[in-house]
This record gives C-alpha cells, structure tokens and sequence, in this order.
C-alpha cells in the first residue's frame, strides 16, 4: 500500500513515540513528522496526506481548534486524523471524537490493533476519493463540450445571465462575442468529419490560448463558439475579436491542406447600465454575427443598435449553427 502519514506532537517526546509506533505498523511509505499543529495544518494544503496521527499531551486544554480548519479546507476535508494520548477520561475522547478525530487512542495501544484500524481507515478515505472524483468527472461532462475542451452551451447560458447580474450590480461593462467557421460544411463534405473535428480542436486551442482568466470561452453549438468577456467594451472587444480572427486564419492544419480556415465574428458590446437580458443579448450579438456573414465573412461586425436589420438576410436565430455556410 502507498500511504502517506503525517505525524504531529506537542512534544518532541510525543513525536519521536508515535513515529515508532507509526513505522511499527509497516503501513505507509511515507512519514513526515511536525512539532508545530498549525504549521502542520497550512502543509497540508500543500503536501497532501492520507492520515494525520496527533499526540496529545495535555487532554483537558486541547481545544482542537485545528481540526475545523482542516476540515473546513478541500485539501483535508477527507483526511482521518487519529488522537493519542497517555491518560484522559471518556469526556475528553468524545470531545475529541465529536471535533471530528476518527479514532481516539491510547499510545500503549498495540502495533497490531493500530495497523488494524489504519487500514480500516485508509479504506474507507480511498472510497470517498474515489466518490469525490467520480463527482467531479460528472460536473465536468455536465458543462464541458466532449470535442473540443470548452465549456457547454448549458454553461454559457448560465455564465450569461450571471454575467448580465454581475454587471447590472457593479454598473460595469461587458462583451458578448459569437465566432462561426466559415463554410464549414464544405470542409466536412471535402475533407470528412474527422477533419472538421480536428478544424474545431484547433480553434479551440486558439481561443483558449488568447483570453484571460476572467473570460468564459465556450462552443456554443456546431461550428459556432461564444466568448464572454467582463471589463472589455466597444473598441477593446473589436480588437480582441480581429486579433482572435487574425489568429485563426494562421492556423495549419494537417487534415485541411492547403485549405483556408475562417471565421466570421458578431459582438454585442452591453455597456454599463444596459438592462437587456440575456435573450436579447445573445440574438443582437447574433445579429452582428449574420451581417459579418452577408458582408464577405472573416471578417468582424459589432452590434449597432442605430443600424436597420436587413430584411433580404435570415432572421437571427433563425438556422442552426450546422447550416451556417
């Protein structure tokens, strides 16, 4: 079994006995010891365990005040921590135990017992890791697009309207920005699907290596990608988007020889004090989008809320991102 423990005493004499009692039990390959409980707790964080064993030297001042700031971080909330002391009443183990300690012993406590309820306790910690992660695979597939990485459309939808609140309370700015791949249909139909897969990988990885941590870049259905972007309006968006374009354009991919890769970008700028709601956000910047397309496409149009719609073009929203040619 690879395990590893951490090992704390108030005493150097309480650290050096349990550390023998700890290598007795043959049941981790690592063991790091600690005099300090609170410099041992912020470690943690950092140096992940799988049990924390503590000796305790004076049972009735214990207040055990560091367990709840372990079980209060992500990185400890899982981990066993098993109490030791010399003496010490019934009440003093329960309140111990009712701190959040999965075991209170005895340092007299056998090297055959104690390995017992280590593994024991190993178990079950491998089984809520397992559950955790399992958890957490979940919420990702839930709100991330399987080909190319990005958030889901159920997340953009989410992420918008939290955007819309977000600035509606601070009065502050934000950019909607819509990119579709221009004749995507004709790469699919000349090249095959892979090659389209491959063609959205790839502007994928060109989105997600072009914004900040503060953006939310998503595909947003087909061939058509949504990017949010808090604090940029007008002028800065239009840059973003014409660099991202620009960007785009270079790409080479080996599946599309000697074949042009485009898009053709819509913006809907919401600046501070704007009370659309999401709905109507997302059909102007779409709006934009349509007339990038109807303008020669690979190119960048920002929602102008002054400009007449042009009848002769589809309605937005209208068609399917996958029809979009």
């Amino acid at each position: 079994m690879t395990a590893t423990s951490l090992v704390i005493g108030s005493s150097h004499k309480d650290s050096r006995t349990l550390l023998d009692k700890i290598k007795g039990t043959a049941a981790f390959s690592h063991i790091w010891k600690e005099n300090d409980v609170h410099r041992a707790i912020s470690s943690v964080r950092k140096r992940p365990v799988d049990i924390i064993f503590y000796g305790v030297t004076d049972p009735a001042g214990e207040t055990y005040d560091w367990m709840h700031r372990l079980y209060g971080d992500q990185e400890g909330c899982d981990v066993p921590v098993f109490l030791f002391a010399r003496a010490g009443d019934e009440e003093e183990k329960i309140r111990g135990l009712e701190a959040g300690a999965c075991d209170f012993l005895s340092f007299d406590t056998s090297p055959k017992e104690l390995a017992a309820r280590i593994r024991t306790h190993l178990g079950k910690k491998q089984q809520l890791t397992l559950l955790r992660r399992a958890k957490e695979d979940l919420e990702k597939q839930a709100t991330t697009d399987g080909l190319t990485g990005l958030f889901n459309r159920r997340f953009f939808q989410r992420t918008l309207e939290a955007e819309i609140a977000r600035s509606t309370r601070l009065n502050q700015s934000f950019s909607l920005l819509l990119a579709d791949v221009d004749h995507f249909k004709q790469i699919n139909d000349l090249f095959g699907h892979l090659a389209g897969d491959a063609a959205l990988k790839m502007i994928a990885g060109a989105i997600e290596g072009s914004i900040r941590l503060s953006d939310t870049a998503c595909r947003f259905g087909g061939e058509e990608f949504a990017l949010i972007m808090p604090g940029t309006h007008g002028e800065n968006a239009f840059r973003v988007a014409e660099r991202l374009r620009r960007k785009i354009a270079r790409l080479q991919i080996p599946e599309l020889p000697e074949h042009p890769l485009t898009v053709s970008i819509g913006i809907r700028p919401v600046p501070a004090g704007d009370i659309s709601d999401a709905t109507r956000v997302l059909a102007e910047a779409d709006e934009a989008l349509y007339r990038a397309k109807r303008h020669g496409r690979n190119r960048t149009e920002v929602h102008d809320p002054l400009q007449p719609e042009e009848e002769d073009w589809p309605s937005p929203l209208v068609l399917p991102a996958t029809q979009r040619v």
